[in-house]
């Protein structure tokens, strides 16, 4: 990026006929928006300092994402601060080049902690410190002139009026909805702000969260099934569940004669499906079976099927031994976690899918990838372009599992386009076995991004913990007394560093793509929980684990130069740091 500024700055020295001066304000607003999304910001900041006719452009750029945060209680100092920044650009004359420019807005709502029941609009107490909120907001909109997204992030209902200001004012803006909750489980079909929402031609995305209820009457799936069916412009459907939700409930007769009328009301408000849904992700195939009337499966671009207990979940193994790959004719991204319950004869069904889908783009196997066949991977590899293997640590097992440098050379001849992988490797105490890997992952032609999985040492540190309650002094004391060394890539002979080093050796002997992205997890961060108190376990490994991005350096004249992302926990590690770190001379490592 600034490689292209400063040669086009020099076009008028050169005696050029078209000098970057030359170009309008409003050409230059077209280049750079065309290329803000891959440039940093301390490069867009660089920018600014080049000319007028820059700084006039990009300056701008700065305040292309606006964040807004309310909380309930609208005395907070977050909320306060967003009510304040939201006034300022409906009121200031000043702010009319910020209003230009804004592109993207997103809403953060959060609740009280323990709040059980969704605050709407029509509790009294909510509606005095919100109700301002959303009228301010669509006013904001509707002075917008190149409005792209709104994003709404938490439990709070859009107002029909924001609604009708997006798709009047925005037409051609997306709208994404996050942590989508019905204000009540019980609530029958005559929300209007709810059906306001599933009528939106602006919703494109829509997350649903369905924790557990104790509503004897839950119609959350009949009011989400409503909005799929019935929505016009909606492509990516996101179902977040708790592990414990589907639960027994003890009902009467009464209340599942009403529950059965009610659902029967929300069957009356669909009229056909017109929906769009090219992407799916559900944990589990329970929520793929309700709504499978309501989206034409064959349109999915995108399936990604979170963790299956088939040895319990009779509707799961009935369901994914059914599918079919001419089901999926454009599938071209499928992901899928299992888990240590998983039947045996299930991996049989997975790989008879896997041979018979649409040559994928992208194939995620967590939890189950050592009982698919490399064979049936490989079979992708003329299209495969994104592989995530990788299995959970587990408290159980010593071994655990990781892939060998034999089968990674057979990735590497079957799977040509490949340019993003995830896979585990074994710890060691110096890091020889995986610099093996990384050789051969250098061989790729095309990969660029490599994300590696090291384990912590979960499964010994489980078999030394107490299984006993520990209030909060005897927790952290049961943390440092059981707190190890686990291999630190950073901490260990540089060892981050000297991977970096390998990688761009071994690509430039083999003339592949240079590494863009070294990500390094030690330790479980997507780790799914239940409830209850945690074990000793699971607190020293929250505690120990750490995240490290490495990344080149911006600045072409520094290329042995690399950046350092860290991520952490206090006391016992580094938390969200940023480091410049030299890459040492290849020395045959």
């Amino acid at each position: 990026m600034a490689t292209w500024s400063q040669t086009a700055l020099g076009a008028k020295d050169r005696g050029d006929a078209c000098p970057i001066r030359a170009l309008s304000r409003e050409m230059l607003e077209l280049i750079f928006e065309y290329v803000v999304h891959e440039t940093s910001p301390p490069t867009l900041a660089a920018l600014t300092l080049t000319s007028k006719a820059f700084y006039a452009t990009v300056y701008p750029l700065k305040y292309r994402h606006q964040n807004f945060t309310f909380k309930e209680d609208m005395k907070d100092v977050r909320s306060k601060k967003s009510s304040e920044v939201l006034r300022r650009l409906l009121t200031d004359p000043a702010k009319e080049h910020i209003l230009r420019s804004i592109r993207f807005i997103s809403i953060k709502s959060i609740q009280k902690p323990g709040t059980l029941r969704v605050p709407t609009l029509y509790d009294r107490s909510y509606k005095e410190s919100h109700e301002n909120i959303w009228f301010l907001m669509a006013d904001l909109i509707s002075k917008l002139p190149h409005l792209k997204s709104f994003t709404l992030q938490g439990t709070d209902q859009l107002s029909i009026d924001l609604l009708n200001t997006l798709e009047k004012c925005h037409p051609q803006a997306h709208l994404h909805i996050r942590n989508w909750t019905r204000t009540e489980d019980d609530e029958d079909h005559t929300n209007s702000a709810e059906i306001a929402l599933a009528r939106s031609p602006n919703l494109k995305s829509l997350q649903a969260r369905l924790s557990s209820t104790t509503s004897p009457i839950d119609l959350r799936q009949d009011a989400l099934q409503r909005i799929v069916a019935i929505s016009p412009n909606l492509e990516i459907l996101d179902i977040s569940q708790e592990p414990s939700n589907r639960m027994i409930r003890n009902t009467t007769m009464e209340e599942q004669q009403e529950q059965t009328w009610m659902r029967e009301e929300f069957c009356k408000t669909i009229n056909g499906s017109s929906n769009s849904i090219r992407a799916l992700r559900s944990r589990g195939t329970h929520n793929i079976t309700i709504l499978k009337d309501v989206i034409d499966m064959t349109n999915l671009h995108t399936l990604d099927v979170g963790y299956l207990n088939t040895s319990g979940d009779v509707e799961s193994h009935t369901s994914i031994s059914q599918w079919q790959g001419n089901n999926f004719p454009y599938l071209r991204h499928f992901s899928f976690a299992l888990n240590d319950s998983t039947s045996p004869e299930f991996y049989g069904f997975l790989s008879s899918f896997l041979q018979t889908c649409a040559p994928l783009e992208s194939l995620s196997i967590r939890d189950g990838a050592k009982y698919i066949p490399l064979s049936i991977i490989s079979s992708h590899g003329a299209t495969l372009r994104r592989l995530v293997l990788h299995e959970v640590e587990s408290a159980t097992s010593y071994f655990g599992w990781s892939i060998s440098v034999r089968d990674v050379q057979r990735l590497s001849e079957s799977c040509r386009v490949l340019e993003d992988i995830t896979i585990d490797a074994r710890k060691t105490s110096n890091g020889q076995g995986l610099n093996e890997i990384l050789s051969t992952l250098a061989t790729f032609p095309l990969l660029h991004t490599i994300r590696i999985y090291i384990p912590l040492g979960v499964a010994e540190e489980a078999a030394r913990t107490p299984h006993i309650f520990l209030d909060e002094y005897e927790t952290s004391l049961e943390i440092e007394a059981h707190r190890k060394k686990p291999f630190n890539p950073i901490e260990d002979s540089c060892w981050l560093e000297n991977a970096w080093s390998l990688l761009r050796h071994e690509k430039k002997k083999s003339g592949s793509t240079p590494v863009k992205e070294l990500h390094v997890k030690v330790g479980e961060w997507e780790r799914e929980m239940s409830g209850g108190y945690p074990a000793g376990w699971v607190i020293w490994e929250a505690a120990n684990r750490r995240y490290f991005i490495a990344t080149p350096h911006e600045r072409d004249d520094r290329p042995d130069d690399i950046n350092m992302y860290i991520k952490g926990t206090k006391p016992y590690s580094y938390v969200n740091s940023h480091e410049i770190r030299r890459i040492p001379d290849f020395a045959g490592l």
